[in-house]
């Protein structure tokens, strides 16, 4: 049900919204999404972390949190409680984003537009990017919003992505 409802959600957003952030924004998002994706697996296996928990935490930061986390996992087959905490981590660093950077946005010297658009393209849930954008004004919340479901509309290609690697990898995600 969740993973039907996130596609629906993606469904709402129009090729008029996206251009309303501009060519450049689309290229933020994707950017984003694809630099943490990397850094994040990247970073879990300098430090050790489990392969299949790495790319939890990857998807779920870079794509569109709790739910990125539970449709990548029909790719890396993850234990149960590696689901578990990569969802408790996404959640709780999501929230620290939210009520944060609407605090760093003046100390930045960002702009609606600009603060939406950083907003949009790094807080991990949808309801924390609405959360954060619209407390820096009805512009900063909009753009906020469609950068969020830019991401979100890219969650089924990586998802494909992981599977394709899997397979080519092995029985799973992991390589093995």
């Amino acid at each position: 049900l969740l993973r039907f409802a996130i596609v629906l959600l993606a469904f709402q957003l129009t090729l008029g919204q996206v251009a309303g952030i501009g060519l450049g924004g689309v290229g933020i998002v994707a950017a984003t999404l694809g630099a943490t994706f990397l850094f994040t697996v990247t970073l879990g296996r300098l430090i050790g972390v489990d392969r299949k928990l790495a790319q939890l935490i990857a998807a779920g930061t870079s794509i569109c949190g709790a739910s990125a986390i539970v449709a990548t996992n029909i790719v890396t087959d993850a234990r149960d409680e590696d689901v578990t905490y990569a969802v408790a981590a996404i959640t709780l660093f999501g929230t620290i984003a939210m009520l944060g950077f609407p605090l760093l946005a003046p100390v930045f010297g960002l702009d609606q537009h600009a603060f939406g658009l950083w907003a949009g393209a790094s807080i991990h849930e949808v309801a924390q990017v609405i959360g954060a954008g619209f407390q820096n004004g009805t512009l900063a919340g909009e753009t906020a919003t469609v950068a969020k479901l830019t991401r979100v509309a890219m969650l089924a290609p990586m998802v494909i992505a992981l599977g394709l690697m899997a397979r080519r990898g092995g029985t799973d995600a992991s390589g093995a």
